[in-house]
């Protein structure tokens, strides 16, 4: 899976779209912890 990765990555057009997935997959993991630290803090 990361050869595969990093074998688009160098192919130079789908290298955006990699970004854009580990962005995504980061982001899905973290909004629920940041939103929940937010309604904590408005209480």
């Amino acid at each position: 899976m990361q050869m595969y990765q990093i074998r688009e990555a160098n192919s130079g057009g789908k290298s955006k779209k990699v970004v854009v997935y580990i962005i995504q997959k980061y982001l899905n993991h973290y909004i629920p912890i940041i939103y929940k630290i937010i309604t904590q803090l408005k209480k």
